[in-house]
């Protein structure tokens, strides 16, 4: 659901590149972290023969997203139509916390020592691992479910990317820091509380498409 912090949930991200534009797809930051999209192809086609013009990308993305939270121990809340604790990290977007680049890393985002060992042979500081890949979620044990384990993995200080760590351990996040100690404690008040953003985020409007926005009949391209 992150494409919906770009511009709204448009289902921009499902687009291909084109003469005329530039999709999200093969962004430095997306590279090989994007998947799934011949299944939304699928389901676009099936939808689309049933009740042509209808059922928008966004739409599809949004139910989609939900299912497949579901189907690794995730909650289930309703969608309202018309409106990173799975997955992996190339090393490129972590180096700088576990090389100490990043501004205060070592004071403020403590990182326990077996954890950077076990980092740092997977991603050497040469440019020719950037795309070596490793769990965000490095509990081992539940890395393809979807539960709290990622607070407990901020609490031993242990968080991959840098801005996960800094949740709990930035002297700065006092209330994030409470969040993520009662999202590690209780993992009902996570669920309830993922679910109730998922709604509110993919509520999120493109100002520019609200009132034109358009059904596309293939979620790669917009309508010419």
């Amino acid at each position: 659901m992150l494409e919906c912090l770009v511009l709204g949930c448009d289902g921009s991200v499902l687009l291909d590149d084109t003469v005329t534009l530039q999709g999200e797809k093969k962004a430095a930051n997306n590279k090989n972290a994007l998947k799934g999209f011949r299944i939304i192809d699928r389901i676009k086609n099936m939808i689309e023969s049933e009740c042509p013009g209808i059922v928008s990308s966004a739409d599809i993305l949004t139910i989609a997203a939900r299912d497949a939270v579901l189907l690794v121990g995730g909650p289930y809340w309703d969608v309202p139509l018309g409106s990173h604790t799975i997955g992996k990290a190339r090393c490129v977007n972590f180096k700088k916390r576990i090389y100490g680049d990043f501004p205060m890393t070592t004071s403020l985002n403590p990182i326990s020592q077996s954890y950077l060992n076990n980092l740092k042979s997977l991603c050497p500081i040469e440019i020719e691992s950037d795309n070596n890949e490793t769990d965000m979620d490095n509990s081992y044990v539940t890395h393809n479910l979807f539960d709290n384990s990622y607070y407990h993995v901020l609490l031993r200080g242990e968080g991959l990317i840098n801005s996960d760590q800094q949740l709990y351990s930035s002297f700065l996040g006092i209330q994030t820091k409470n969040l993520v100690e009662n999202y590690a404690a209780n993992p009902i008040a996570f669920f309830e509380q993922f679910a109730e953003s998922m709604v509110k985020l993919g509520n999120i409007k493109n100002p520019e498409t609200y009132v034109n926005g358009e059904v596309r009949k293939n979620c790669r391209f917009v309508k010419t």
